[in-house]
């Protein structure tokens, strides 16, 4: 954490009081929260120190630590972001008793999904990763001996620990109950019960889909008075922003003109009157020729607006 901090506080502007960083190795090992508030006297350069911020932070990363941070900075176009599901739900008791019904070895199921500090991938570069994964986990069972546990966060941080990968989602359970609670330690009911692996089931993301937006407005209100070439570029800016920050929580379940009009948000200053898009998928590198192509992104997918063009009547 040391070398964390002193990284952080080396940018200029961010002072000791800016930054905290908060560890529990004991309750959650591998993870550590960075918080950073900087002062509004910072003015515009403040949205500059927050992406030397998060750079910083990924560099100076440890190996097999995840890094949790409260820093909303913009990222360059070619790399990804950490999903919503990044940590555990929060509850008191931190294991599960997996009951082998009397036999020797407990199979213990795992579901495992990666995200890719690189947006596209060659589906070689996928596979091997997945690959590798795999490995991770049955080395992990393996280790474990008669009547030891499963340590949940021991597995996130190895995962973690990874090249190329910035952030998992790990379900582990019983295979003989699925109904288990699946983001805790799991251990034998009985000291004479040894896990073994079960089914392993690891993907990295999906199919990164692109949008290139094409867009009229109408301007409105105070937005009268302003030059069209202001209005345009401010609400690109906008409307980009708003759909990419949009898709980070949720994914609309068909990509569609209606569907992205109701994601652009409405503004006091313009009304949107036509939207036109075009769908790349940049992992496989097909280009849609159809405008307007409905798309229905699978499980795992990301969406990316990659340019918005306004025009201002």
């Amino acid at each position: 954490m040391g070398a964390l901090f002193a990284a952080l506080t080396s940018i200029p502007g961010v002072r000791d009081k800016d930054i905290q960083i908060l560890e529990d190795p004991i309750a959650r090992p591998g993870l550590i929260r960075v918080n950073v508030a900087l002062s509004e006297s910072l003015g515009e350069r403040k949205v500059e120190i927050l992406g030397q911020a998060v750079d910083l932070i990924e560099a100076t990363r440890p190996v097999g630590v995840r890094v949790l941070h409260n820093i909303d900075a913009p990222r360059p176009a070619g790399l990804a972001e950490p999903g919503p599901n990044v940590e555990p739900p929060a509850n008191p008791d931190p294991a599960v008793f997996g009951d082998a019904g009397g036999q020797l070895f407990l199979p213990v199921d795992f579901i495992v999904r990666l995200r890719s500090a690189v947006r596209s991938l060659s589906e070689a570069d996928r596979a091997e990763m997945e690959r590798n994964a795999t490995k991770v986990i049955s080395d992990f069972v393996d280790e474990a001996g008669i009547g030891e546990t499963l340590v949940y966060n021991k597995l996130v941080a190895q995962l973690m620990g990874m090249a190329g990968i910035i952030d998992v989602a790990v379900e582990l359970f019983p295979q003989n109950d699925p109904a288990q609670p699946r983001h805790k330690n799991l251990v034998p009911l009985s000291v004479s019960v040894r896990p073994v692996a079960g089914n392993i089931d690891v993907r990295v993301g999906g199919s990164l889909i692109v949008i290139d937006l094409n867009i009229t407005v109408t301007r409105q209100g105070a937005a009268l008075q302003t030059p069209k070439e202001t209005v345009s570029s401010a609400a690109a800016s906008e409307i980009l922003s708003h759909m990419n920050e949009s898709f980070r929580t949720a994914l609309p379940a068909q990509v569609s003109v209606d569907s992205l009009r109701a994601l652009a948000g409405t503004s006091d200053q313009y009304t949107i009157k036509t939207l036109r898009y075009t769908v790349e998928f940049l992992d496989s590198g097909v280009r849609m020729q159809q405008e307007n192509a409905n798309v229905t992104p699978g499980a795992g997918d990301e969406l990316w607006i990659r340019l918005v063009h306004v025009e201002a009547e």
